[in-house]
């Protein structure tokens, strides 16, 4: 058959187009690598190992003799090695391989550490291989990646975390908090940033903030409230609160979880009561004086604070009764101990009231634990309280002392020559941390 002009000439450019292509695919196949990456999957800000095989599966003679592998997007290359005599060299965020002279049917490991970004998501790897051992060459120089038998995408998994590394602990009013209790000059508070696994992140510069979380007083928090973090850990060695109560602290940073203290207890007093030796401390208001003494107890002769504070967080009413003080006294003993109280209320407060007189002094006590009161009935409760700081609120059981007898009870009414009113108290162990109003 004859075959017109025209269409000849279509066929044999038909011809051409599938030479050429036949040839491009020739060339794509003839100069193959793969790459895989693991581990696939790494919890956010961690500092991560890395490795990237690299393969050549040609059947011709033709090596892969340099790369350059850049990590995803907010990866943080750390450092990188190859088995010698190749070289791996980091620049930024790229591993510049070189003279790796990879022969066809073998493979590599290049080890890479980086630190991984604290935001979840998936990230991709990317790579440019050459024939030359030293990245030389013509874009065409360039090796083919074989992507179905590649895996070069990275998950990145959880997010990071404030966590408290040094708790706050008991304080006075105004004094450094620290992680001990009553101690200034102990280890300031701190707090770290941990990747998805709770492991220190341990890069530098994230600043830190922290504010007065859940709080049952009135004190304002001061010192520096934002620090930058050094190797992952942010330290405030300021930190002080102006008033009594129970607090709790709040570290925040942009981009990471926030975290809560435990609670901890601001105290106006903290006097140390030694094994086998008495202690005693007193706090005065405008109108209320308030003198506690723990005798030496050989048969308890464990150690501990006595604390005291006025405005902690609980007020006191017992019903039936008017209160000639408006201060509500909270004492502690964290030795197992007896106590002896004196309240004073100055001449100018009981003048406030036509019966003032010693008789009419009563001791309007609250305690988390239950007694008996003045009528001889139980205390009622009235409301709850965490009277120890412990972030958990328990009773509080309220009413009028009785006259000793049992402990807890009023020993002594009377007045000073002076006109201030004086009530004295005796208070058993155990009782928990009372307190009082007069």
């Amino acid at each position: 058959m004859t075959v017109p002009r025209p269409a000849l000439a279509l066929l044999a450019a038909t011809l051409l187009v599938c030479v050429g292509a036949a040839e491009a695919s020739a060339a794509t196949t003839s100069k193959p690598y793969t790459v895989n990456v693991s581990p696939a999957s790494v919890s956010a800000g961690a500092r991560a190992t890395f490795t990237a095989t690299f393969a050549n599966p040609s059947g011709q003679q033709q090596q892969l003799g340099s790369a350059n592998l850049t990590a995803p997007g907010a990866f943080q290359v750390v450092s990188a090695s190859i088995p010698g005599p190749a070289t791996a060299t980091v620049s930024g965020s790229t591993v510049q391989l070189r003279g790796v002279a990879l022969q066809p049917g073998t493979s590599v490991a290049v080890t890479v550490v980086a630190d991984v970004p604290c935001t979840p998501g998936s990230g991709s790897w990317t790579v440019i291989a050459k024939q030359a051992n030293d990245f030389s060459g013509s874009p065409g120089n360039n090796l083919s990646l074989v992507a179905a038998g590649s895996s070069l995408t990275t998950t990145v998994t959880g997010g990071c975390t404030l966590r408290f590394a040094t708790q706050p602990a008991n304080a006075r009013a105004g004094q450094a908090i620290t992680g001990t209790a009553y101690t200034p000059a102990a280890s300031p508070v701190g707090v770290e940033v941990v990747d998805g696994g709770g492991t220190r992140v341990t890069t530098s510069g994230t600043p830190v903030t922290i504010a007065l979380g859940a709080a049952s007083g009135v004190g304002t928090l001061s010192g520096a409230t934002t620090v930058n973090t050094a190797a992952g850990l942010a330290t405030f060695p300021g930190l002080a609160i102006n008033a009594p109560g129970t607090y709790a602290l709040a570290a925040s940073s942009p981009g990471f979880t926030s975290a809560t203290s435990v609670p901890f207890r601001i105290d106006t007093l903290a006097v140390v009561c030694l094994e086998n030796t008495t202690c005693s401390g007193s706090l005065t208001t405008s109108t209320t004086t308030l003198d506690v003494t723990a005798p030496a107890d050989s048969t308890a002769p464990d150690a501990g604070f006595l604390t005291m504070s006025f405005g902690a967080g609980v007020a006191l009413d017992c019903a039936g009764y008017t209160e000639f003080s408006p201060d509500t006294a909270l004492v502690a003993l964290t030795a197992a101990r007896t106590k002896t109280a004196t309240l004073t209320i100055s001449k100018q407060q009981m003048n406030l009231f036509p019966n003032n007189g010693a008789s009419f002094l009563e001791l309007c006590f609250g305690s988390p634990e239950p007694f008996t009161t003045k009528s001889g009935a139980p205390a009622i409760v009235q409301g709850s309280f965490d009277w120890d700081g412990d972030g958990t609120a328990d009773p509080v059981y309220v009413g009028l002392l009785p006259d000793c007898g049992a402990a807890p009870c009023v020993s002594k009414r009377r007045k000073t020559g002076s006109g201030s009113g004086v009530i004295d108290a005796k208070l058993p162990a155990g009782l928990g941390d009372p307190a009082m109003r007069g």
